[in-house]
């Protein structure tokens, strides 16, 4: 690029940067007065500086290839970083720290001329933990350091760890140096897995119980999961989770989901899933109607951050999970807090001690939900602490710290507005995380079989499994409610598949009549009695109590399961009802549980099947349906078809397939790319496709391999060559201009801001796409050229603006976008309100506008009638009816709509219409004849309409013109010739009209017009005609 920095982030927080190919620069990367960032999968080579920190802490360097730079990476007065499984190869210097503390730096490779520099400096230079590794095929559990190519050190534990430190300087050592590079260490991995075990048929109106079990089949903990389970909005459910807690709220009330659109979303946040630990989650529904009740459940781990990795809840913001729920929780309690009375929604109150519930959980809040949910993991505590808050959709959501079945854990189950944000954050993931899911399509019936079995709901219709996950079964009996007795004696028996390792069965829960048993992990024979209530029934007047006797036994040589129930009176221990007829269930219902693993050694395509058997009291055994699932054992294999030795364009088409064989099949692929035989990056995740464009640059070779993963989870291996090929030969792309302007150019919270990048543009092609970071954590990817957002907080935001072309350059503008606090605070009001200027039917009103700076408009109104807003200074109002007062009221109104109260008015009256009468000599004054050279005299009086009083007013005018309009002679007040005489005394106006002065045609009519003001306040006209007869003198026509 050659540019000063490829990435430049400055006083900028809670960024990803992923996926970079940097070159060319004074910095690589460059990270600024800056914390909370993730670099992560990028390779920066050919740098001064490869990634530069400085004066930067908390953030995450892991998974970057630095090489063939100056310093691979520097670290500068920066401190709590994590340097982690970075490859930093044929640098200059490795790495650099100057005056920088307790970053945590282990898991890279160093193979550099100089590895190492540090000066005034104390790091941790291996992890703090100890780690699960593979070296040599053997898998060990230590702590790990980091690989140094001039370790002279030696491993006498055959551990792949030095026995000797490795000599940073006086203050700094490698503890545990690896020996070899870090691909010769097989990391830990995670391996989750999820099912749902539940019966095919239901009865409408009966509620039945479904089974959601998770797992983990890796070596290491998985942190930062959601489960996710999707139900019809119609199905009544509730969920009951692994522990309750000892203390808070009534639980089973509490509604857990949310709905969206026709579903029922209920999402389940999981701090941690253990290696080969399995949880169970129970889900009772009661569906409604007829039809199908589809359930889905997901699970999925979030994509690698330093949270995800080690579960450190000092990294826990950089959990999208963590950030959706506290941004809610944030977000909703400030609003109600703030503003409680315009929050009303239905059914809550928020009354004043519900306020101050708020108000003591957002203390708590304050010091941290990480720290809380941190506090509560390490101390082990197996019960948990909740709170409980009404959402302002009306919906309740619940914090849940819990522990799961083995070990503490952590789970959040919330919903209303946390519930969307949660889910949100799940499905923009979906494409970057690992995601397992599950589907279970129970029938709605009339009638079904009471006795029944169910098992894993696998992949598809062959219900597919794989070897390694456990396969948990519950066997279900009921004594029909119209059945004629309760049962004494039940026997329930289950012949194992033999391509089960019986070795690996385990009785699990019990639930009779509505009580749940719990069985120890592991057991394979117990027996056990249950003192228990047994319902009226036939005409018993009161519940009984008796003695529920269960012995259980499997025989590990056969394969054989066993369970007998019989009801014995507490007195004489003889046989006694204890299942009656199920009128009111679930008391004359049950099940039994158990677990095994499948044979290890089964071929893709075996079936695992078989059905139980029910006995009632001395009745005929009653079989099961049978139920199967079908293993899937074998791994995917795919590859990327080939591509020609050399592509003249850097944007060409890649194509890649895969198959499973017989198996459950492809489920999606990874796909890897490498630059000059440099280390393979990810550059498609968990995606569905066969083929994509993959935009390169010009004069290098990039190879591409594929990784599928099978509907169970199934990875197909790492290849050792790549796949494919391909050397780009084509013209070198200019890299794109960015440019953006905003508006408003101050604005305040919650104002809507237009960003407009339409000046952008491409010197070669067309800008592409646009990405914004609004510098709040908002990061949008578009296509559009313009742009919305608003801020939620006060502060000085830098946006930047990356623009990619359709050759995949990109190039990066930035600007500081000031937001103002929200203005409560109205303007002051308008001075100097005053009438300047009036008619028969106008009045002009001038004022001065408020100093205030935000000063937006007036508001004006005319004798209460609301007439129009003005940013200026004056107001003329027409149409108005004389001789009447208007009062004008105006308020301010600033930009951002506060409203000053306070009227300012000021009252005007309109001008009165005079009364115009011609008086004689003019006896007709529609009409008369005049002879040449005679003088008319023109007489006229105006009187007040309503006193009759005669008016004297100097406006006064007369005006002579001929047929076609054009000015004969103008009269006015005043003592010239051409002049109107005022006689009081008479009460009258006279004009003496000389015709000999004007230039007059003979039998053309002409007009005189009188008037009294201007034209725009007129107060009063009369008008009358005449017509020129003669040119000679004569004698008057009258």
């Amino acid at each position: 690029m050659n540019n000063d920095n490829g990435i430049y982030l400055h006083d900028s927080s809670n960024n990803i940067v992923t996926n970079n190919i940097v070159s060319n620069n004074d910095n690589g990367i460059y990270v600024s007065s800056s914390s909370n960032n993730i670099l992560m999968n990028n390779t920066a080579n050919l740098n001064n500086n490869s990634i530069f920190l400085d004066w930067s802490s908390d953030n995450t360097i892991s998974d970057n290839n630095c090489s063939n730079n100056g310093f691979g990476i520097e670290v500068s007065y920066s401190n709590n970083n994590i340097i982690l499984n970075n490859k930093i190869l044929k640098n200059d210097k490795g790495i650099n720290l100057q005056n920088s503390n307790n970053n945590l730096i282990y898991l890279n490779d160093f193979v550099n001329t100089r590895n190492v520099y540090s000066s005034s400096s104390a790091n941790a230079w291996n992890s703090t933990s100890k780690k699960t590794y593979t070296h040599n095929n053997i898998q060990h559990q230590n702590y790990i350091g980091n690989y140094w190519d001039d370790y002279k050190g030696s491993d006498k534990m055959w551990d792949g760890l030095g026995d000797e430190p490795y000599e940073i300087d006086q203050e700094n050592f490698d503890h545990h140096p690896l020996m070899k590079a870090i691909e010769g260490y097989s990391p830990s991995y995670s391996q989750l897995w999820v099912s749902i075990i539940g019966r095919n048929q239901m009865r409408p109106g009966s509620k039945y119980t479904y089974y959601i079990q998770y797992g983990n089949l890796g070596n290491s903990a998985t942190y930062d999961v959601m489960l996710l389970i999707t139900i019809p909005a119609s199905v009544e459910y509730s969920v009951n989770l692994p522990r309750h807690p000892l203390e808070g709220p009534d639980w089973k009330n509490i509604t857990y989901g949310a709905k969206m659109d026709s579903t029922t979303v209920i999402p389940i946040w999981i701090y941690e899933v253990n290696p080969k630990e399995v949880h169970t989650i129970s889900l009772t529904v009661k569906p409604i109607g007829t039809g199908n009740v589809p359930m889905k459940v997901e699970l999925m781990a979030s994509p690698p951050t330093a949270f995800s990795k080690t579960g450190d809840f000092n990294y826990i913001n950089q959990s999208y999970f963590y950030n959706a729920m506290a941004d809610s929780f944030e977000y909703t309690l400030d609003t109600l807090l703030m503003n409680s009375t315009a929050m009303r929604v239905s059914n809550v109150d928020y009354d004043e001690e519900l306020l101050r519930e708020y108000d003591q959980y957002h203390r708590e809040y304050g010091q941290g939900l990480a720290e809380a949910i941190g506090q509560v993991s390490s101390a082990g505590i197996q019960s948990g602490i909740g709170f409980t808050l009404d959402c302002f959709m009306g919906a309740s959501w619940m914090l849940y710290v819990a522990g799961a079945i083995s070990g503490p854990a952590v789970m959040v189950i919330t919903c209303g507005v946390v519930t969307y944000h949660l889910v949100s954050a799940f499905w923009t993931m979906t494409d970057a995380a690992d995601t397992m899911e599950r589907h279970i399509n129970p029938q709605v019936v009339s009638s079904h079989d009471p006795n029944d079995k169910a098992g894993p709901a696998g992949f598809g219709d062959q219900h597919f499994v794989s070897l390694e996950e456990p396969l948990t079964y519950v066997i279900y009996f009921e004594n029909l409610e119209n059945a004629t007795a309760p049962a004494q004696e039940v026997r329930v028996i289950d012949q194992l598949d033999t391509n089960i390792d019986w070795e690996t069965f385990s009785f699990c829960d019990i639930n009779v009549a509505g009580e749940l048993i719990d069985i120890p992990e592991g057991s394979k024979e117990f027996s056990l009695t249950l003192q228990m209530p047994v319902e009226p029934w036939n005409g018993k007047p009161e519940a009984e109590e008796v003695n529920l006797n269960i012995e259980a036994s499997f025989e590990t040589s056969t394969g054989m399961i066993e369970w007998k129930f019989e009801g014995k009176n507490i007195t004489t221990g003889e046989l006694t009802d204890f299942l009656i007829p199920n009128k009111n269930p679930p008391k004359g219902d049950g099940w039994v549980m158990f677990t095994v693993q499948p044979n290890e050694n089964l071929q893709t395509g075996t079936k695992i099947q078989n059905k139980a058997t029910i006995v009632f009291d001395l009745n005929p055994p009653m079989d099961t349906p049978e139920i199967f699932n079908t293993i899937d054992s074998g791994m995917p294999s795919s590859h990327v078809e080939p591509l020609l030795e050399v592509v003249s364009s850097s944007e060409f088409d890649v194509r890649w397939n895969g198959t499973d064989g017989t198996g459950s099949g492809i489920k999606d692929y990874m796909v890897y790319f490498s630059k000059d035989e440099g280390p393979y990056i990810t550059w498609l995740v968990h995606t569905t496709d066969t083929s994509a464009v993959f935009i390169g640059e010009s004069g290098y070779t990039y190879a591409f391999y594929s990784i599928a993963r099978d509907n169970v989870g199934h990875i197909e291996e790492t290849p050792e060559e790549p796949d494919a090929t391909t050397f780009i030969d084509a013209p070198i792309n200019q890299i794109p201009v960015a440019l953006f302007n905003y508006a408003p150019l101050t604005p305040a919270v919650g104002e809507e801001i237009t960003f407009n990048a339409s000046s952008s543009h491409d010197p070669d092609g067309y800008v592409a796409g646009y990405a914004w970071d609004f510098g709040d954590g908002n990061i949008t990817n578009t296509t559009e050229v313009i742009i919305t957002h608003f801020y939620s907080l006060k502060g000085d935001y830098n946006v930047s603006l990356t623009v990619t072309d359709n050759a995949g350059a990109i190039n990066l503008t930035s600007k500081l976008v000031p937001v103002q606090a929200t203005d409560t605070m109205p303007p002051e009001c308008i001075s100097n309100l005053d009438e300047i200027d009036k008619g028969v039917t106008w009045i002009n009103w001038t004022w001065t506008n408020p100093p205030d700076p935000d000063f937006n408009h007036t508001e004006i109104y005319l004798n209460g009638v609301f007439q129009t807003i003005t940013s200026a200074e004056f107001f003329n109002a027409t149409n108005l009816t004389p001789e009447t007062s208007y009062t004008i009221s105006t308020r301010t109104v600033d930009t951002a709509g506060n409203i000053n109260q306070t009227w300012v008015n000021d009252t005007a009256t309109t001008l009165k219409i005079y009364n115009i009468t011609f008086l004689p000599p003019i006896t007709t004054p529609d009409h008369f004849n005049l002879k040449y050279g005679r003088t008319l005299p023109i007489k006229f009086t105006a009187r007040d309409n309503d006193t009759g009083e005669f008016i004297y007013d100097n406006t006064v005018n007369v005006t002579i013109t001929n047929s076609t309009g054009h000015l004969i002679t103008y009269f006015t007040n005043g003592t010239g010739t051409d002049s109107i005489r005022i006689n009081s005394t008479e009460e009258q106006y006279i004009v003496n009209f000389h015709t000999k002065n004007y230039d007059l045609n003979v039998g053309e009519t002409y007009t005189i017009h009188v008037a009294f003001g201007e034209v725009d306040a007129l107060r009063g006209y009369a008008i009358a005609h005449f017509t020129l007869v003669s040119r000679s003198p004569g004698k008057k026509p009258y």
